[in-house]
């Protein structure tokens, strides 16, 4: 039962996932994948960093022939990644995510000051290059986060489409 201001995120959630798996089965990718992240954020100054971590894990959604959504996570073994965010004051956003000392990805987001501090929590960027598994990665990153105005950051979940690269 989702009220309000919760229905809305979740199609957004559902929204996200969605066009990663449209976009996914057009083109070949070589990771395609969701996460939940719990994060949390903090400002200091004009510079906004968010960090968090997130556990191996099972998505699922399901959408009711009536339109309802039913999205749900469950913890699965194995290891944890890593994610750390951050906006500075002329509003570029850079990030990474590792998985394990080896693996891992980085991005950038460019904004506006207002934008980026107006959209903290919310993101689409481009994944600028990589490291072992994801050596030369090319792509798409895109979270959307349950924020409130503190900038104290409970759940976010990532999108990722990328390419291996050349």
């Amino acid at each position: 039962f989702l009220v309000g201001r919760q229905k809305k995120k979740m199609k957004s959630i559902v929204c996200v996932l969605m066009l990663a798996l449209i976009i996914g089965a057009v083109t070949a990718t070589d990771f395609r994948f969701a996460l939940e992240i719990q994060a949390k954020c903090s400002q200091v100054g004009d510079n906004a960093t968010c960090t968090g971590t997130g556990q191996s894990q099972d998505l699922s959604v399901r959408i009711g022939n009536d339109g309802a959504v039913d999205f749900e996570v469950k913890e699965a073994q194995g290891g944890k990644c890593t994610w750390r965010d951050t906006v500075d004051a002329s509003g570029k956003e850079t990030g990474t995510v590792s998985f394990g000392p080896s693996h891992g990805f980085k991005y950038e987001i460019t904004k506006t000051t207002e934008d980026a501090k107006a959209e903290m929590g919310v993101s689409l960027g481009n994944i600028t290059g990589g490291t072992g598994t994801f050596q030369g990665a090319i792509g798409f990153i895109s979270y959307t986060c349950d924020s409130n105005k503190s900038l104290l950051v409970s759940k976010c979940i990532m999108s990722v489409i990328a390419n291996k690269g050349g």
